[in-house]
């Protein structure tokens, strides 16, 4: 039965980020998940979703690169007020692309610093942090099994690095989401069906939010 993690706020090379990697004591799975915040959000953001997680899997829930000027954290740093998200400023993919190469680099490195070998890597995201974690599945598909995206996009005029992907990725939007139209969803779920990736989408009538009524489908994906 999922309950609350016990965790540390870790500072390793300039990355903060909740893990409970030092708590457990039962690796039998092995499993990992990255759990990246929203715009404006910061590492105890996705608690919401890390905490539901078995105890015996190591999450990890970092604080994005760059502050805002609303006192909270960005993956893109052109991004920094609200008014760039009322205008409906999309986060470049140039910046989310640097993301995730220094988020992927110091994950790994912080991996091998703890002797931690995961049979199982997944990185979900919420809103802007679904965007680092669509172009990181993609860009490091033999690093993260899986990818989770909620209220996300992909980047305009990013080009596959791959002809196909073994990964697996999952998809919830909602019809009402005010910042992420529900049709900017469906593009890029017919993208990623294109290329041949294994993929669900679940839409439902919520706006831009990790929807409760799809959780228990969160779960199961991430624990199947």
């Amino acid at each position: 039965m999922p309950v609350t993690n016990d965790q540390d706020l870790i500072n390793y090379q300039g990355l903060f980020f909740y893990s409970n990697l030092n708590k457990i004591k039962n690796f039998s799975h092995k499993k990992c998940i990255l759990f990246l915040h929203g715009w404006n959000g910061n590492e105890g953001s996705m608690d919401l979703l890390f905490s539901k997680m078995p105890t015996n899997v190591v999450f990890i829930s970092p604080r994005a690169f760059y502050t805002t000027m609303e006192g909270g954290n960005t993956w893109a740093p052109s991004i920094q007020s609200w008014s760039n998200i009322q205008h409906k400023k999309r986060s470049p993919l140039s910046e989310l692309t640097d993301s995730a190469h220094r988020l992927n680099r110091l994950i790994r490195s912080w991996f091998v610093s703890n002797n931690f070998i995961p049979e199982e890597i997944s990185i979900v995201g919420f809103s802007q942090g679904a965007a680092v974690s669509l172009l990181s599945g993609l860009i490091f598909p033999d690093f993260y099994n899986k990818v989770v995206c909620l209220s996300g996009f992909l980047p305009e005029n990013f080009s596959f690095p791959l002809s196909e992907y073994s990964n697996r990725f999952l998809m919830v939007h909602g019809t009402q989401d005010e910042l992420i139209p529900i049709q900017s969803a469906r593009d890029t779920y017919q993208k990623l069906h294109l290329m041949g990736t294994s993929i669900k989408f679940y839409v439902g009538d919520f706006k831009h939010k990790i929807s409760l009524s799809h959780l228990d489908d969160i779960i199961r994906f991430l624990m199947d």
